[in-house]
């Protein structure tokens, strides 16, 4: 599996929406979706992969992102 880290400034919320949405748009499936209150999990299927998303808001304006992308 491919794995990328990165952090983002918008809130957990919108970060989680926008996974969401941007899978979504590009034609992937949501296999799952969870959503606590400083962490969240976006699992997608599509095009010869699957993966994950994992969020986790560190701080107010600070959300950790990894993302997991394997062979389907």
């Amino acid at each position: 599996p491919a794995h990328a880290l990165e952090w983002s400034d918008p809130q957990i919320d919108e970060a989680f929406e926008g996974y969401k949405d941007a899978f979504t748009e590009s034609g992937y499936e949501i296999t799952k979706e969870e959503q606590e209150s400083v962490d969240a999990e976006v699992n997608f299927a599509g095009r010869d992969v699957s993966g994950q998303v994992k969020l986790l808001q560190t701080c107010s304006n600070r959300t950790d992102v990894s993302i997991t992308v394997r062979p389907a």
